[in-house]
């Protein structure tokens, strides 16, 4: 069988000390030394979630003392209210970011478009003329969509319409709008055409989806539940 697959560029170097350690290693240090030292104390300090992965390894998290307060400077913004009270000011505000949320995120997968052109192809109501178009204005109307579903449970039935409008028009990797996969043929790979990641067989992903919904609906106020923090959790 061939297999469909994604490559992506290899990354030389050592591990990126911004995003592993929140600080910069003083100089002289050992990274690899402090990076698993790092990692040592994260895990004694890691809780565990009900929560697999599919070579059934328990999902874990730690919340290290340096991000406590910028969760807690996140709550306070939102509690406050960062958007203004006049609802006319509110809903253009709340539109326009959904806009620029779908362009940036289509940026994001390399789309080879002006932020202007996009703009003004969304707000008159422009029929995409290419793929790139199509991504984002799948996008923004996924963002749309998402804002009206905000206060409901997740289901496999929402997952499927949200996949079914973010792919609209798009048959890449085989991909049909709206179903789950239907075969093992897709894998990542790197620029040495190594196997990075298999995903898990097709015949398992209702099953692992309806545990995201399962976790995703739950409370997790820490009375029945573990507590974990909402921001936590959505990331």
């Amino acid at each position: 069988m061939i297999s469909k697959s994604i490559k992506i560029p290899i990354v030389k170097g050592v591990i990126s000390t911004e995003i592993s350690f929140g600080i910069e290693p003083k100089k002289g240090d050992d990274v690899q030394k402090a990076w698993w030292a790092t990692k040592f104390v994260r895990f004694s300090k890691s809780k565990p979630l009900e929560y697999y992965d599919k070579e059934g390894n328990m999902f874990l998290f730690c919340i290290p003392n340096t991000l406590q307060a910028k969760l807690y400077k996140i709550s306070h913004l939102s509690s406050s209210g960062i958007l203004p009270n006049n609802s006319i000011k509110k809903h253009y505000l709340v539109s326009s970011l959904i806009m620029e949320e779908a362009i940036s995120s289509s940026q994001l997968e390399e789309v080879s478009t002006t932020r202007k052109v996009a703009k003004d192809m969304l707000i008159y109501n422009r029929k995409p003329q290419n793929s790139d178009e199509v991504m984002i204005l799948n996008n923004y109307l996924l963002m749309r969509k998402i804002k009206r579903l905000i206060n409901e449970e997740l289901t496999l039935d929402m997952i499927l319409d949200l996949h079914r409008i973010a792919t609209f028009g798009s048959d890449e990797n085989g991909n049909i709008a709206g179903k789950f996969r239907q075969s093992d043929d897709i894998v990542i790979r790197d620029g040495n055409d190594t196997i990075l990641y298999q995903p898990p067989l097709h015949t398992l992903i209702e099953k692992r989806l309806q545990a995201v919904c399962d976790f995703a609906n739950t409370q997790h106020l820490g009375e029945e539940e573990i507590f974990i923090h909402p921001i936590i959790k959505a990331i």
